[in-house]
C-alpha cells in the first residue's frame, strides 16, 4: 500500500497497531506511530489512540503507552482498560489499581473488561477488600449474570485470597459456567486442603456434562494424593489414559506418580514414571518424594543420582526430600551419604528447611559439634529445638546449655526450650547453671 503511495487511513493503521501488538513488534508499532502523528489521526480517531496504547503495552513499552496516553485530550474506557490490562499483564499490579481509581475519579464506569483486570489485580496482590469493592459494583451494575469471564475473575480473586467460602457463593451464583469456573473452585479446595469438597465438586462437574480438562484432572488427583484416595485416583487415571492426555501433559504424568507416592503405592509411581514419554525435575522429584515417604531412602537416592546423571538439576524441594530419605538409611550408610550429598549442594543456597533437616539428621547421629556449627547459622526455633531433643537424648548438658542460650537470644521457641533444659538439668544434676 505504501509502496504504491496510498494513503492509510484511521482504520488501517489501528489494523496494522493490532497486527504489531499480536506478534510483539514495538519497532515497527513505533513507526506507524509516527505515521499516525503525520496524519493528525491519533487526537482525531480513537480508535487509533487506543491501538497505540494496547500496542505499546502488549509489547512491554508501558512508558511509551503510559505517554501516549497522558497526551490524549479525552480518554475512552478503551483507553483506561488497555493500560490497565497493560500493567496487569506486565505484573506491575498497584500501578493498575491505581490507574482503576484515576479511571472511577474521572467519571469513566469501567466495562466487564476492566472490572476483569482489576480483579486479577487485585487476586495477584492479595487485596481482598478492594476486589470486595469492585464485586459490590460489579453486582449493582448486574454485570456478573450473563458474564463468565468476569465471574471467573472475582472467583479466582476469592481463591488467591484463601476466602473459599465466597468463592463458592460466586460459583453458585453464577448463570454460566465453564471448565475455567469448576477448574478454578476445585484447584481452590486443593490449595487450601479441603480435598474432599474438590473431589465432590468434581464429581458434580461430571454430573452436569462438563468434561474436565487436563488441569481440573491435575487438581483432583492431588487431592487424592493428600487424602490417600487411591481408589478414585485410579479410576481418575483410568479416565486420563482412555482420553489419551498422558502423552500431551507432562502435568498431569507427573500428578499421577505424586499420588500414587503419596497413596503409598510406590510401584505404580514407578510404573507411572517408567511410561512418561517425556521427564523433568518435578516428575523425578515426585518419584524420589514417594520412595522416601516410605522409607525407602537407598531407592530414593538411587533415582537422584540418575537424575542428577540424566541431566535434569534439583531444585530446593527435591533437596528437602534427599535430606530426609538420609535421615532413613542405616548408621554406617548414613554419614559416608551425607557428605557425598553435600558436594552436591555446591551452588545452591540451603533453605532453612534443608538446614531444619540437617539439625535433624546430626541429631540422630549424635554429632554435636557439626549442629552447633549449624545451629549458629540459623535462626529456626524448630532447629534449636531440635538440638536441645538431641541433648536430652544423648545426655549432653553443656551443649544443652549453649543451645538454651541461643534461644535465649534469639527468643525462639523458649516456652519448649525451657522444658526440656529443665529435663535435662534434672537428669544430670547440673542446676548449678541454670538460673532464671
Amino acid at each position: 500500500m505504501q509502496y504504491e503511495g496510498l494513503q492509510p487511513d484511521p482504520v488501517t493503521i489501528a489494523c496494522s497497531l493490532k497486527a504489531c501488538a499480536s506478534i510483539g513488534t514495538c519497532e515497527k508499532g513505533e513507526t506507524i506511530h509516527a505515521e499516525a502523528v503525520k496524519f493528525d489521526f491519533i487526537e482525531k480517531h480513537v480508535i487509533v489512540a487506543n491501538a497505540l496504547i494496547d500496542m505499546y503495552v502488549k509489547c512491554g513499552a508501558l512508558v511509551k503507552g503510559q505517554k501516549v496516553f497522558d497526551d490524549l485530550p479525552t480518554r475512552s474506557v478503551v483507553a483506561w482498560t488497555a493500560l490497565i490490562t497493560g500493567y496487569c499483564q506486565h505484573e506491575q499490579y498497584q500501578e493498575a489499581l491505581a490507574c482503576f481509581e484515576r479511571m472511577r475519579q474521572e467519571g469513566i464506569s469501567p466495562n466487564p473488561v476492566t472490572f476483569a483486570s482489576a480483579l486479577k489485580a487485585c487476586a495477584s496482590i492479595k487485596a481482598v477488600e478492594k476486589g470486595q469493592e469492585i464485586h459490590c459494583e460489579i453486582v449493582t451494575k448486574g454485570l456478573l449474570k450473563n458474564d463468565v469471564v468476569l465471574g471467573n475473575a472475582l472467583l479466582t480473586m476469592y481463591v488467591r485470597a484463601g476466602t473459599l467460602k465466597q468463592a463458592q457463593e460466586v460459583f453458585d451464583q453464577l448463570k454460566v459456567r465453564n471448565d475455567a469456573s469448576w477448574t478454578g473452585l476445585i484447584g481452590g479446595f486443593c490449595q487450601q486442603g479441603n480435598s474432599d469438597d474438590a473431589i465432590v465438586y468434581f464429581e458434580q462437574m461430571r454430573k452436569e456434562g462438563f468434561p474436565p480438562s487436563s488441569l481440573t484432572f491435575v487438581c483432583i488427583l492431588k487431592a487424592c494424593g493428600s487424602i490417600r484416595a487411591v481408589e478414585k485416583g485410579r479410576e481418575v487415571h483410568v479416565e486420563v489414559a482412555r482420553k489419551g492426555l498422558l502423552g500431551a501433559c507432562t502435568a498431569l504424568g507427573n500428578a499421577l506418580v505424586d499420588m500414587y507416592g503419596k497413596c503409598g503405592v510406590i510401584d505404580n509411581a514407578q510404573e507411572v514414571f517408567d511410561k512418561l514419554p517425556l521427564h523433568d525435575v518435578v516428575s523425578w522429584t515426585a518419584l524420589i518424594a514417594g520412595y522416601c515417604e516410605q522409607g525407602q531412602g537407598e531407592k530414593a537416592v538411587s533415582h537422584f543420582r540418575r537424575m542428577k546423571q540424566k541431566g535434569f538439576s534439583p531444585d530446593a524441594v527435591t533437596y528437602s526430600f534427599i535430606l530426609k530419605a538420609y535421615g532413613t538409611m542405616g548408621e554406617t550408610n548414613k554419614r559416608q551419604l551425607y557428605f557425598d550429598f553435600l558436594s552436591t549442594m555446591y551452588g545452591v543456597i540451603p533453605s532453612l528447611q534443608h538446614l531444619a533437616d540437617l539439625v535433624a539428621l546430626f541429631a540422630c547421629q549424635g554429632q554435636f559439634n557439626k549442629m552447633l556449627i549449624l545451629l549458629k547459622r540459623i535462626p529456626s526455633s524448630d532447629c534449636i529445638l531440635a538440638l536441645i531433643n538431641a541433648c536430652k537424648k544423648w545426655g549432653n548438658a553443656d551443649l544443652g546449655r549453649l543451645a538454651f542460650e541461643n534461644a535465649l537470644e534469639k527468643n525462639a521457641g523458649l516456652a519448649a526450650s525451657e522444658v526440656l533444659i529443665g529435663q535435662i538439668l534434672e537428669s544430670h544434676a547440673a542446676q548449678k547453671w541454670f538460673a532464671f
